[in-house]
Formats: structure tokens, sequence, C-alpha cells
């Protein structure tokens, strides 16, 4: 195999010596000026979609401070912060959850520590129409609120004050007023979540290699309502609010 690869690599060598070639070569991508609304992320990681078609995404990074982004009908709209230039960008780094209540827009991201190979997660509070709404306590410039430094935010969820936490170990439950924490409970391998129209909180739960994959039903203070094992590796989870 080996050497018919080399074989075709130098006949197409050959070839290009001895003939003219005309190309152009252009950069299709993010950036591609005055044509974002074709523009797609690199990838996504979490959608929260809105009664008027409109979704936002989430995402580690993208092209062009488009970590989090608007979308409707195929098209871009537009990213996160549009009036503050992008909320991403440089350091800072998108997530892997958004969620909303309806009035706000919750979103992870990262920011790495100066000096030191620490990477810190946060929430960040937005308008439905991506302008900040920053809580009134927090760290970082964005007044945001944060548990934790080192272990990924997987997963959102929010029911009235309160804002869920998956971060790989555990559900942290954080008051929106004050940013305090109410309660945590424990939760090996966690990951997407989402809130029902009870107020109950649905929990992905990652196999591994000596554990199945199972979606968990847990009302707010930690408690196990149901559990569904009938998966084999969940890796998202959403509800119908019908």
């Amino acid at each position: 195999m080996k050497k018919q690869y080399l074989l075709l690599s130098l006949t197409l060598l050959s070839i290009a010596s001895s003939a003219q070639v005309t190309k152009s070569t252009s950069w299709v991508g993010n950036t591609l000026s005055g044509k974002m609304s074709r523009s797609i992320p690199s990838c996504i990681n979490s959608l929260y979609a809105f009664p008027d078609g409109r979704v936002i995404s989430n995402s580690v990074w993208s092209e062009n401070a488009n970590s989090q982004s608007f979308f409707k009908n195929g098209a871009y709209l537009h990213n996160i912060d549009p009036n503050g230039g992008g909320f991403t960008g440089g350091a800072t780094k998108g997530g892997y959850a958004v969620a909303g209540d309806g009035t706000y827009i919750y979103m992870t991201y990262e920011m790495p520590v100066a000096y030191s190979n620490k990477t810190y997660n946060y929430v960040a509070r937005f308008k439905k129409n991506g302008d900040k709404a920053p809580f009134t306590y927090g760290d970082t410039i964005y007044r945001s609120i944060t548990y934790s430094s080192d272990t990924i935010f997987w997963g959102l969820a929010v029911v009235g004050n309160k804002v869920f936490i998956s971060n790989s170990k555990r559900i942290v439950v954080l008051d929106t007023t004050t940013g305090n924490v109410l309660t945590t409970w424990q939760v090996p391998r966690c990951r997407d979540m989402h809130a029902d129209l009870s107020g109950n909180i649905w929990v992905v739960q990652k196999k591994d290699a000596s554990n199945p994959g199972t979606i968990n039903c847990y009302n707010q203070n930690g408690t196990v309502l149901k559990t569904i094992t009938t998966v084999i590796d969940p890796s998202g989870i959403t509800i119908d609010k019908q």
C-alpha cells in the first residue's frame, strides 16, 4: 500500500510540473466577509429554542466570537451581546450549556486563570435579544456566577430563582438573586439536564467502563423520583412542555 501511494504521488508531481495550473484560494469559513447569514458554528454543544422560532447555540469555540449565536430558519442572525461586540473571544470561550426561563437566557462559558493551568467556569445571564443582563454579584467583568474552578459545566436548568448546574460530579443549585449555594447532591458522570413543568430536574448520566448510562429525574432537593435505564449512552435531553 505504501508503494502504491508513493507512485501516485510521483505521478501527480510529474503532471503538475509539466502543466500550467491556474487556481485561486479563498477562506470559506465563519469569517467570510459579507456572508455571515450562511455561517455555521464549528460545533454546537447546546441549543435553546424560543417560541418565535429563533434558537441560540452554545459552543466552546467558533470563528469571529460566534460561540454563542442566534439562528432562525437556518440563517445566522447575530451573536450574543451584539451591541458589545460579542461575548466570547480571545481568552474567553463559550461553553457546553444554555437554558432559559422565558425572561432571561443563561449561558455557560470558560475563562482561563492568568499564569496558571486552571480554567474557571461561569454562568452568565442575558436578555432574550442577547443583550447582557448581569447579576448584581459575581466574579469577572461580566458579573457572572461560578462554582468550582476546574470542572466543566455540562448542563443547566432554571426554575424560578434557582439555577441548576451539572459539573461532572454533582448537581449544584444556586440562588439567582444572591449567588449563594442552596444545595448540592452527588451525581457521578452527570451531563445535560432539563426542567419539566413540575420543576423536577432530569439529568443525563453518561456511561463509563463500569456503569451504564441512565437518565434520572430528581426533585429540587436531589431526591430521585425516576430512573430510565433503557438507554445506551445518552448525551442530551429536552422535554416537550406542551
